[in-house]
């Protein structure tokens, strides 16, 4: 075992997370559920993330790929610059705007 131990379940997780939440969304007639919600939300999230690495391999190939994913795994060994807080304020953002879905879409009007 290498350390990794961890990352088959939390795999398995998200992909079970993923599963329930599709199955959700497409279950019902669409009103904007929750699910409804989240699924727009990640459907959204996922041409965001290829073009981000879509322009790395477009810059570097697949060695600038390599080299990236590397600094994404070992973030600790980098020096922090600028550009780490842009992204962790991008991050953030990205975090809290799904918040704000979630709580809004979840609060009941009570009279």
């Amino acid at each position: 075992m290498s350390g990794k131990w961890w990352r088959w379940p939390l795999y398995l997780f998200l992909a079970w997370q993923l599963i329930r939440i599709v199955w959700g969304a497409l279950s019902a007639p669409w009103a904007w559920t929750m699910d409804q919600w989240l699924l727009v939300y990640l459907a959204l999230c996922l041409p965001v993330g290829l073009v981000v690495w879509g322009r790395i391999w477009k810059r570097g190939g697949m060695e600038a790929v390599k080299d990236r994913w590397h600094q994404v795994l070992h973030v600790t060994d980098t020096p922090r610059g600028k550009m780490l807080y842009r992204r962790w304020y991008w991050f953030w953002m990205v975090v809290a705007i799904g918040i704000v879905i979630f709580l809004t879409l979840t609060q009941h009007n009570h009279v």
